[in-house]
């Protein structure tokens, strides 16, 4: 059972064997070390944990690499950082200050949204299936018609797939006719 007395394992240098440790199941038998940390503390760890390398310190690494990342993630170390408003990839020059701010009424979204499902009778006005995924959708792109972007007469109700279909085909910038064709050419009157 000395044969691993001396070794390192990371920062730990085995000092004894100090016995076994059985699972209240009865399964799993592993031999017990005590070692001693390169910080000075004595810990006792299981040998599958030291030969895997799942434990390389009494703990006072882990506790070094928290410190790092938490700053880590702070102003230049920050991935995002230079990266905000106008210095963003996808910044479009184009909005006015107020429409960036009214894309963010997370809230004003839902109410729209549940409310366009509600009156379609929860079901997708292209395949007319009920019991799935439902998205509410723009007939006028939110951002072509800011009188528009709440009207509930605004909005129908597509299932994720036809409403995928749809963007697939014809992008974000789309018109009233655009939709139409598209419920045309993939609704339940061209299946028929």
């Amino acid at each position: 059972m000395n044969s691993l007395v001396g070794q390192r394992f990371g920062r730990l240098t085995i000092l004894k064997y100090v016995g076994k440790y059985v699972s209240l199941n009865g399964n799993g038998r592993h031999s017990l070390w005590e070692c001693l940390c390169d910080c000075g503390q004595v810990k006792i760890i299981q040998r599958p944990a030291l030969i895997s390398g799942a434990t390389v310190s009494c703990g006072c690494y882990n506790a070094e690499n928290a410190r790092k990342l938490g700053l880590s993630n702070t102003t230049q170390n920050n991935g995002m950082y230079g990266r905000c408003g106008s210095l963003n990839p996808r910044w479009n020059a184009e909005l006015a200050e107020g429409d960036r701010t009214n894309r963010k009424n997370v809230a004003e979204v839902i109410v729209w949204g549940k409310a366009v499902k509600a009156r379609d009778d929860y079901t997708c006005q292209v395949c007319q299936r009920r019991g799935v995924y439902l998205h509410s959708h723009h007939k006028i792109p939110f951002a072509m018609s800011k009188a528009d972007r709440y009207n509930v007469t605004n909005g129908i109700t597509l299932c994720k797939e036809c409403h995928t279909t749809f963007h697939r085909e014809y992008g974000d910038n789309y018109n009233q006719d655009a939709f139409d064709r598209f419920k045309l050419t993939h609704g339940l009157i061209a299946a028929a």
